[in-house]
């Protein structure tokens, strides 16, 4: 089916709509085909529109996360709206649904999809010491968000450990034998969320050998001589911080001590938001559990990508997203837009390596507020994520609950392994994307709007996974996922 001239400027539309963040329409729905007007000619106006478009030629994806216009690029087709995110050798898109909001209140975050070359899972790190942390404690934690969530990694939209409001916070480890330290990372919030004014600003690591430290008997004030100071950090701003220290230590606990844990002094009931700490023998660079972070820590340099250039270009004639990028030393050239007609983001992946390169895809909903339920849901082979809002004010019969589904299909390859994380927010896949040719993930969008009663949570419509699940259908055809100009797959 030929998109007409009518649908390609709605596209257009759309997109400049979703530079707002949501872009937000009386009863929203994905934008179609209409006849077009006799006397306009899209090709007239394409030459002028092509004239402007943005580029970017780094990973650091500057003011994606923000309550005013993203620097990022963006899509949208009238009802959802696509943020580009990501980091050094990792692809996001952040999802937003037009609809997705509180009753008598504002939109909420929805979720996302990223992707990143596989890490093979058996392959040892012997300097990682994290593996050997046998009890981690802090000072407090804030509702689901445990200590234990510093040492298992982190996800675009997952805040890890996370305290009360206050200031003088800790969190210590303890490891099974003593170990010797020489080199330490920090993933902080700007990181895992893009919230860079979360940032830890000033803290503390020390260490310990004395078994006082993990007793009931401890005592701060009395007691506190008993930690020695092996690096002070003051007055950072970086979401992620790798540091040699100045010699090896013996340490059979190490805490962090976080005397700032924001960057703004004077807010006044700041939170501690950690999403990831490391520990490493050597003082050299290392490679972290996550994948080779060499280098990356310390800033990144325009134009490159984790082993080779990089660049996006957001363009407006056509309402796609062009992207090229290096997962390892792999480049990868990616096209990107949204569906008419149907709530699907569509990444049109092609490998330009002479290797196979394996992949990791996560779908994924924000999961940092108690008050807005979070799940992982099987059906048929299929795994979705879904997001509610706050249920409010239940005594009212025109209160209700939105819930939105996120679901990734892949499409030319087939899905190797899939599995749903214990965070019940996300879902992982593995697919094998080879060389020389092209797959394409496809994430429909399920639900918003008015799903279920406040008063007794009963459905009012369509579950959102069924909804999701009609976005792609059996056949996938081509036409159902066709972006500006027809194009399917």
């Amino acid at each position: 089916m030929k998109g007409t001239g009518w649908y390609r400027r709605a596209a257009v539309i759309a997109v400049a709509g979703c530079m707002a963040g949501t872009l937000i329409l009386p009863y929203a729905q994905p934008l179609s085909v209409q006849a077009a007007e006799e006397g306009i000619q899209w090709e007239d106006v394409q030459k002028i529109v092509s004239r402007y478009y943005g580029e970017w030629d780094n990973q650091e994806y500057e003011g994606a996360i923000t309550s005013r216009i993203p620097h990022t690029a963006l899509l949208g087709n009238g009802d959802i709206g696509v943020t580009s995110y990501g980091s050094e050798g990792e692809k996001s898109f952040l999802i937003s649904k037009g609809d997705f909001w509180n009753y008598n209140g504002t939109a909420i975050t929805l979720g996302g999809v990223d992707v990143r070359e596989k890490v093979d899972d058996s392959q040892e790190y012997a300097d990682n010491l994290t593996s050997q942390i046998t009890n981690v404690t802090a000072s407090d934690y804030y509702e689901k968000f445990y200590p234990e969530l510093s040492i298992q990694g982190y996800k675009k939209g997952m805040e890890g450990w996370t305290t009360n409001v206050g200031k003088g916070k800790w969190i210590a480890y303890e490891f099974e034998d003593p170990v010797t330290i020489g080199e330490w990372i920090l993933v902080g919030d700007g990181e895992s969320r893009g919230e860079t004014q979360n940032n830890p600003k000033d803290f503390e690591v020390q260490v310990s050998t004395d078994d006082r430290v993990w007793s009931d008997e401890y005592n701060e004030e009395t007691d506190s001589s008993l930690w020695t100071t092996v690096d002070a950090v003051e007055d950072n701003a970086a979401g992620t911080i790798l540091r040699s220290l100045d010699q090896t230590y013996e340490a059979k606990y190490v805490r962090i001590w976080i005397d700032k844990p924001v960057q703004d002094d004077n807010e006044a009931d700041p939170r501690v938001r950690m999403g990831r700490f490391e520990f490493y023998a050597e003082q050299d660079p290392v490679t972290s559990i996550d994948g080779d972070r060499s280098g990356v820590y310390e800033g990144s340099t325009p134009g490159t990508g984790s082993n080779g250039p990089f660049s996006e270009t957001m363009n407006l004639d056509t309402a796609d997203v062009d992207t090229s990028i290096y997962f390892g030393d792999k480049e990868v050239d990616i096209n990107t837009w949204t569906a008419e007609g149907k709530n699907l983001l569509i990444q049109e992946m092609t490998s330009r390596s002479e290797e196979d390169l394996d992949l990791e895809i996560s779908t994924w909903v924000k999961n940092d507020n108690g008050q807005y339920p979070t799940d992982v849901t099987e059906k048929d082979d299929q795994i979705y994520v879904t997001r509610q809002t706050a249920k409010k004010d239940p005594g009212n019969e025109k209160s209700y609950v939105s819930e939105a589904a996120l679901t990734t299909y892949v499409v030319g390859a087939d899905v190797e392994e899939q599995k749903a994380n214990e965070d019940g927010a996300s879902a992982e896949q593995y697919v094998t994307l080879p060389a020389g040719e092209t797959i394409y993930l496809v994430t429909a969008v399920g639900g918003g709007g008015q799903t279920y009663k406040a008063s007794d949570m009963s459905l009012i419509g369509d579950a959102p996974v069924q909804e999701a699940e009609r976005q792609c259908p059996s056949g996938r055809g081509n036409e159902s996922m066709a972006g500006p100009g027809g194009r399917g797959l």
